[in-house]
């Protein structure tokens, strides 16, 4: 999805590296740009601008970088051997990863790729160690009618939170008054059908294995 926001800019962007700090649920990503003058470019086009129409709440905040500190390897950082000069390789096309030509994307998991081969990619967990690039639950999370915090379901329709059926099942409860069908469950991204008294993505998959 950044990848997607930033494309019209991607020629213009050498690296782009994936971070965060000890809030949850939140992601920076540290750009490296080309020249002085994309970076400007960049700013005043994306600065403000929601990610997506559909959430205009959720804007994209710039600031500019003047250095990145980087821990020794005896403050639990580590440093790469000073021979060692070969480019490490593409996990997808396999080609040489070199920022002079490619954009290079870093995300959580550390595994790093050409910018258009994870484009190409279609799919939000890492091509490599399948490390999924999605928040995890929210501690502030809880079901909104009795305040659980375990075994929550979140409806896909109008947002409502619910515990599940192994607590007081008020999720249930919530298709039964409103009629919503389809709820997923929190951390684990498993979509019930309600209506078919099944999983939604086991059904895609048993069609497009043919079983």
């Amino acid at each position: 999805d950044l990848l997607t926001f930033m494309a019209p800019c991607r020629e213009d962007i050498k690296h782009v590296r994936i971070i965060r700090d000890s809030s949850p649920n939140q992601y920076m990503a540290l750009v490296t740009f080309r020249s002085p003058e994309s970076i400007e470019q960049f700013y005043k086009s994306y600065n403000g601008v929601p990610f997506s129409s559909l959430e205009p709440e959720w804007c994209c905040n710039l600031v500019f970088v003047s250095r990145v500190e980087i821990l020794s390897e005896d403050e639990g950082g580590s440093v790469a051997p000073v021979s060692h000069t070969e480019l490490p390789t593409c996990p997808v096309c396999l080609e040489r990863m070199d920022e002079s030509v490619d954009g290079i994307l870093t995300i959580m998991c550390n595994h790093a790729f050409h910018g258009n081969c994870l484009v190409k990619w279609g799919d939000i967990s890492c091509p490599v160690c399948r490390y999924v690039q999605t928040p995890e639950p929210s501690a502030e999370n809880h079901c909104l009618e009795c305040m659980a915090t375990e075994s929550l379901w979140i409806c896909l329709i109008c947002g409502h939170v619910g515990c599940g059926r192994y607590l007081q099942g008020h999720a249930y409860q919530h298709y039964i008054d409103t009629h919503h069908c389809y709820s997923m469950q929190l951390g684990n991204n498993s979509v019930w059908d309600y209506v078919g008294d099944n999983f939604v993505h086991r059904i895609l998959q048993n069609k497009a294995d043919g079983k």
